[in-house]
């Protein structure tokens, strides 16, 4: 199988440049302090966008890193319709690089990203015009699947129903819509088979205007733990977007203010707030809700309360003990598992309850400082071969590790065999490493170009993913790595530049005429060697 079109083969989401990069994701000390943080409250902040870096990233960074929220971006397209400030990637080449760029920038604020799919296809004057490429209903539903899916208790956007770019216009009614819908059981049921409906509590447009805000956030704050500004973070994580030409972008710490205007909220509200938090209650499985007879409700409540108070009592004493927090966090991730094996209450929100768990695994492989590698020399498999995959695991904390088996999670059909599996052992500051040959079956689907895939998920989970579990203290416990490889034909063909002015005729020669001036477009037509020998020929074609 050959293709002409160019692929974004490998693209490493941390490319950065080490002359204006001073604002890296959270690790160490730092990473488990967040973490721990998280613990502290259900709440989740979306920001929804139509196109990458359309996000509010300074919003977004003030209420991840100072008041631990779940934060996310949604975006409505990949952008590929825009200019390439760096390279001739143009449309879906773009749209791909956009993506990776989209990913490296939510890593920088600790977000997690999200997109609807739907079609970049340049600059558009309305939402109407908008639309007949979108299409009305398919774009809501896609929007209050995610809403479902995501279950935000507040919404920024930057855009209004009306004004601006037509993409823009078209995200700020079907946000408007959407609000209320997501909420109805009687609107796309058949979502309700995965997903739950789910009422947004606030929705918030952003305004340039200080007498227009209902609420003003001081994103110039200074985080003393980082050494930044939440401004500044957000200029990192802008920085990310390269072909949009913002690398070089510089600013001063000082205050700086995102005004945002109230549009929906599902009870009363004040005509100025403080904070976007106000009328929240940072819990989602609320005590004085439940039924006297639910003591497992009550008995959660005090268990997590328990752990809040420890965590700020860690938090701001100056001094973390990780070893007593880990300890701690498994006794409540016992406590959990014993709750959501039980049979299920009434009123007992399961999919809460499972984040609650996967925000307490997060915090504990924090603090006992794990870390799992999974690595492949060879990045492109060709189908029918087998290849070795390096599997790592690190305890950089003070506990031992127990019970250590390792897997790697692959497509279905695909073979997978452990040089050494299982260990009994791992102590602390060791490390242990095993390899797999992974076996290709000859039938696997092809994964490149990326371009076939802008327009579904599959761009946003990695095909490969190494997986550790062990035991701590008695406590089961599992951490993940994802391993990005493609599947490709042993040879493939690449025509260079990707988009030719104009067809190449057949005696090999393309004439064009600007101001009288005869010129020609010279054209290149790589071979790409994808087996275990890899390597590349040009052939010249003018």
């Amino acid at each position: 199988m050959t293709t002409v079109r160019r692929s974004i083969e490998h693209y490493d989401p941390t490319f950065t440049d080490d002359l204006h990069t001073r604002i890296i994701p959270d690790r160490g000390e730092i990473a488990f302090r967040q973490s721990l943080l998280a613990l502290t409250t259900d709440l989740t902040l979306m920001s929804v966008g139509a196109h990458p870096d359309d996000e509010d990233s300074g919003t977004l960074a003030y209420y991840r890193r100072k008041h631990g929220l779940r934060t996310i971006t949604l975006l409505a397209t990949r952008g590929e319709g825009g200019q390439n400030r760096l390279g001739p990637e143009l449309n879906e080449e773009l749209g791909v690089l956009r993506f990776h760029e989209a990913r490296a920038s939510s890593a920088i604020i600790d977000a997690e990203i999200y997109n609807l799919c739907l079609l970049d296809f340049g600059y558009s004057k309305s939402a109407e015009e908008t639309f007949r490429h979108w299409g009305y209903e398919e774009a809501l539903r896609r929007m209050v699947q995610a809403i479902r899916q995501l279950r935000p208790d507040i919404i920024i956007t930057n855009h209004g129903p009306t004004g601006g770019h037509g993409q823009h216009q078209a995200v700020g009614q079907l946000l408007l819509e959407a609000f209320a819908v997501a909420a109805d059981p009687t609107a796309f049921p058949e979502q309700l088979r995965e997903w739950t409906p789910w009422q947004v509590k606030k929705l918030y447009l952003r305004t340039f205007k200080a007498e227009e805000a209902t609420v003003a956030i001081n994103i110039g704050e200074y985080d003393a733990l980082r050494g930044c500004t939440y401004a500044e973070m957000a200029l990192e994580a802008l920085r990310q977007h390269r072909t949009q030409g913002v690398g070089r972008w510089t600013i001063t710490k000082r205050p700086e203010y995102r005004y945002y205007r109230l549009v929906r909220s599902v009870f009363p509200t004040p005509e100025k707030e403080e904070s976007l938090l106000d009328g929240l209650t940072p819990w989602r499985i609320d005590e004085d809700e439940q039924s006297p007879a639910e003591e497992s409700i009550k008995g959660l409540h005090r268990v997590w309360s328990t752990l809040t108070a420890s965590i700020d009592q860690a938090l701001t004493g100056g001094t973390l003990s990780a070893q007593g927090m880990v300890e701690e966090l498994l006794s409540v991730l016992d406590q959990i598992r014993h709750l959501r094996e039980q049979k299920p209450v009434a009123s007992l929100d399961v999919q809460e309850l499972h984040r609650k768990e996967m925000r307490l695994l997060e915090a504990i492989r924090r603090g006992l400082g794990v870390f799992l590698s999974s690595y492949s020399e060879v990045k492109t498999l060709i189908p029918g071969q087998k290849y070795t995959v390096t599997l790592s695991l690190f305890n950089g904390g003070p506990l031992p590790l127990e019970a250590i088996r390792f897997a790697l999670h692959t497509p279905p059909g695909w073979e997978v065999s452990f040089r050494q599996q299982q260990f009994s052992q791992l102590q602390p500051q060791e490390a242990i490493e095993t390899t797999a040959t992974v076996s290709v079956p000859r039938d696997a689907p092809f994964t490149v170009p990326h371009t076939r895939f802008l327009y579904d998920q599959s761009l946003e989970n990695p095909l490969l993913e190494g997986i550790a579990t062990f035991s701590v203290l008695g406590t089961s416990l599992t951490t993940q790595s994802p391993l990005w490889v493609d599947v490709a034909p042993p040879a493939s063909l690449t025509l260079f530049p990707p988009h030719p002015i104009l067809p190449l005729p057949l005696e090999g020669e393309a004439r064009m005429s600007q101001a009288a001036v005869p010129l020609k477009k010279k054209l290149v037509l790589r071979v790409r060697y994808n087996d275990q020998n890899p390597g590349e020929s040009r052939m010249r074609l003018v």
